[in-house]
């Protein structure tokens, strides 16, 4: 949409590119490094699938959840909730962006909210 607009303005380019940084650290967070797995390294970063597929080894038990699953899972769930805040954070932005780029005389964006 930026680059379809009647204006060029840096500053609202370099925000466009800080959010798609910030989104790619967003996802690099949720899932892990894509070039380390691409060559099956180990990701030095514990993401919240992992901490996920340890909380559910209570699922295949015969005695219950023991700390070390619950631990995983209340790890699990502090990243969600950080990863969520970092989200509504990034998608203010973006609505913020989008107000500016209607402005600009820029095409409508179409929203996937």
């Amino acid at each position: 949409s930026y680059k379809r607009a009647n204006k060029i303005d840096k500053e609202i380019n370099e925000k466009l590119i800080n959010i798609r940084i910030n989104l790619l650290d967003l996802e690099q967070k949720m899932n892990g490094s894509k070039s380390r797995s691409s060559i099956g390294e180990q990701d030095d970063k514990h993401t919240i699938w992992k901490y996920l597929w340890s909380a559910s080894g209570s699922s295949r038990s015969t005695y219950g959840p023991t700390e070390t699953h619950k631990k995983s899972l209340n790890n699990a769930k502090t990243i969600l909730i950080n990863l969520n805040s970092e989200l509504q954070k990034i998608k203010k932005e973006r609505e913020n962006l989008v107000i500016k780029l209607e402005e600009m005389g820029a095409p409508n964006i179409k929203s996937n909210n």
